[in-house]
């Protein structure tokens, strides 16, 4: 994969002090700044980025033309009124004619004006047809285009998440026992600026859901109490030791709050436990399902048990984090609530990600020793590091395909000119950016391509 996938709950923990600059965690360190100063970063951000720009690129060019494309339908449908006016007003101006010029003929010449008059209404009415039908024909055809053209906006925005996360998203990865005795597992990522997706994740041989999961494959041993009803006179609700190790884990939810359903059997109708866990007073609450429950509703654990939860949902999580890298296809993706296949405020979705990814555009720059070029370092081990870059020139490329007032939304990046418009004011014989060779650092080791991608990623990505 490209860089390294970062731990789940914190891979994208940025803050922003008080001087407009990045803050930084530095028990979350994967990656450095350029100068070697520690960055926030858990993720290739500098191979992130020309990701997003590719993505972002494309979903503009796709507006572009679909806003071509619904001039052109109104055009149609204009000329295609006109034509209907003509038609009619020809054949209104032949049936006066032939009105005016058949006063007093004799019934025979009446007869052939009237002969006249009705093909005449004939020809009309066909050629209306025929413009009709040219112009729901024409219309279909821009329709489906449209359609495969926003369609492509969805497969731009896989290549990336099939990667990375989107910066400040929220995800929840959940697993779910299905018929069979199988389990499926998506991931789901909300962000703040509107978009929301669904990836697919596979599971694969040596994952412990690959086959039937019972607690004890996860955490052996473990005990909680809970209420059981009992009395021959007068029924007393008590708690009670009740064993885990033999539940099935039948659906797990892992985000900023987790659910874990455990179940006796698999088939997800019998007894056991819906266990919630949260950062948030109460953490850990508890709910008994099943013929036992009494309808008893949810139930505070004991003090001693939300620790042993808690180490449940961590060895539950460690497993869902594996497979959050086993990224298969996005199966949904919706902007503000819309479908992006019928998304119109695609352009709205890039003008608020550029939004976001701009503070930590200027932070690496900030910190990069080149002004021409982004730069992060990454620990090899052995006392080596790795430097990955992309200069500034490549990323401003990218955008040249884009209309000026399309490249205006990349201004908060802070990329300098267009190379398109630097090409036009370069003196001749100046050097370019992009072919600008600059001596690494003693003991650092340039690249301006991602690290490799493991074997399944390569596959998917053919």
């Amino acid at each position: 994969m490209w860089g390294e996938r970062p731990f789940f709950r914190v891979r994208w923990r940025l803050g922003i002090s008080v001087n407009g600059r990045l803050s930084v965690d530095l028990s979350l360190m994967s990656y450095l700044f350029g100068d070697s100063t520690p960055s926030p970063f858990r993720i290739n951000f500098v191979e992130f980025l020309r990701l997003a720009l590719g993505f972002s690129v494309h979903v503009l060019q796709v507006e572009e033309r679909v806003v071509a494309t619904e001039e052109r339908r109104k055009r149609i449908e204009r000329d295609t009124e006109t034509d209907r006016q003509h038609l009619d007003q020809l054949l209104s101006s032949l049936t006066d004619a032939i009105q005016n010029t058949t006063t007093g003929v004799r019934p025979r010449v009446a007869e052939h004006a009237e002969t006249i008059q009705r093909k005449a209404q004939e020809v009309v009415e066909s050629g209306w047809q025929s413009l009709e039908q040219a112009m729901t024909k024409d219309l279909a055809e821009m329709a489906e285009s449209v359609k495969v053209e926003r369609k492509s906006s969805l497969s731009a925005l896989e290549k990336v998440l099939l990667v990375y996360d989107l910066p400040e998203a929220k995800d929840t990865i959940r697993v779910r026992l299905g018929e069979g005795g199988r389990y499926s597992a998506w991931l789901e990522s909300v962000t703040p600026y509107g978009l929301e997706t669904t990836v697919d994740l596979s599971i694969p041989a040596e994952s412990l859901f690959a086959h039937e999961a019972r607690v004890e494959r996860f955490a052996d041993g473990l005990e909680i109490h809970a209420p059981e009803t009992a009395g021959w006179i007068r029924k007393e609700s008590r708690m009670v030791p009740q064993k885990l190790g033999r539940l099935h884990v039948v659906e797990v939810a892992i985000g900023e709050s987790s659910l874990i359903k455990l179940r006796s059997s698999t088939d997800g109708q019998s007894g056991g436990y819906d266990i919630s866990l949260r950062a948030d007073e109460p953490q850990v609450v508890l709910l008994k399902v099943g013929k036992d429950s009494d309808d008893a509703g949810p139930f505070d654990p004991e003090p001693g048990d939300i620790a042993t939860l808690q180490r449940l949902r961590d060895k539950l999580e460690e497993a869902c984090q594996v497979l959050s890298t086993k990224r298969r296809a996005v199966t949904q993706a919706r902007v503000d609530g819309e479908p992006i296949d019928q998304c119109t405020a695609m352009r709205s979705l890039v003008e608020k990600l550029v939004q976001v990814m701009a503070p930590m555009v200027r932070e690496i720059a900030a910190h990069s020793l080149s002004p021409d070029e982004l730069v992060l370092r990454r620990m090899m081990g052995d006392g080596r590091r790795e430097e990955i870059f992309i200069t500034k020139a490549e990323l401003r490329a990218q955008l040249d395909e884009l209309g000026e007032g399309d490249r205006r939304l990349f201004e908060p990046l802070q990329l300098g000119q267009s190379s398109t418009a630097s090409a036009k004011s370069r003196p001749a014989g100046a050097a370019s950016d992009a072919n600008e060779e600059k001596a690494p650092p003693s003991g650092v080791k340039r690249s301006n391509r991602p690290p490799p991608m493991p074997a399944e990623v390569a596959e998917r990505r053919g």
